[in-house]
């Protein structure tokens, strides 16, 4: 996850992410409570998913979001989406600007300027780094899982190529975000330059129902 130990240490930083979980989830499950959930069959808002689903699916997406697995700016990995690349390094230092990574282009841009969650840029400032994207079907269980009342939906492309990422085929590569993802520590250059913590079992959520990144 994003870090800056020159602020926070792991102790510190995990309470951090925590209280904004389990504050953000709480919010989500009184609109839970307002669905009509332990009530008979053909009342129930679908036949094939119920309000038990819809938690653990929301609950999964928010890890993904709001706790994000990264790796180092420096990473070239095709599928890491950079973020907040207007702002300098820990030690102070600018990210290089004919870097493709850094150009003007991704300054103006809202999906790299900052990060997905604001507590990140403004409290944590952990400086430039590189996502791993949450997977696309996290997002789409959610649809899926929960009542249309509480109008979640995914964003369309282009857009959802820059809020989420794919699964890849070899389950050793983490091509993208997802709850209990862990990498090969063993492989040659899986992970290399990877900020990595434990994936924990903080639920976040948000008042927000588009789930846009």
């Amino acid at each position: 996850m994003p870090a800056n130990p020159t602020k926070w240490n792991v102790t510190g930083l995990s309470n951090l992410y925590d209280t904004q979980a389990e504050a953000y989830y709480q919010n989500f499950t009184y609109s839970l409570q307002q669905i009509a959930c332990n009530t008979t069959n053909t009342a129930q808002y679908s036949l094939a998913r119920n309000c038990t689903d819809c938690a653990r699916d929301y609950k999964n997406w928010l890890c993904a979001v709001q706790i994000p697995r990264c790796e180092d700016f420096s990473s070239s990995l095709p599928y890491l989406q950079p973020r907040n690349v207007a702002a300098n390094f820990i030690n102070g230092s600018s990210p290089d600007p004919n870097s493709p990574d850094s150009n003007a282009t991704l300054k103006e841009r809202m999906s790299s300027n900052q990060s997905r969650n604001w507590l990140i840029d403004n409290i944590i400032q952990p400086g430039p780094y590189k996502e791993v994207l949450p997977c696309e079907d996290l997002c789409y269980s959610i649809v899926q899982s929960c009542p249309a009342k509480l109008q979640f939906g995914c964003p369309q492309s282009p857009a959802l190529a820059m809020s989420y990422g794919k699964r890849g085929a070899d389950p050793g590569q983490i091509t993208c975000s997802y709850l209990g993802a862990v990498y090969y520590l063993n492989g040659s250059d899986r992970g290399r330059g990877s900020v990595i913590m434990a994936f924990g079992v903080a639920i976040s959520a948000s008042l927000v129902m588009l789930l846009l990144g």
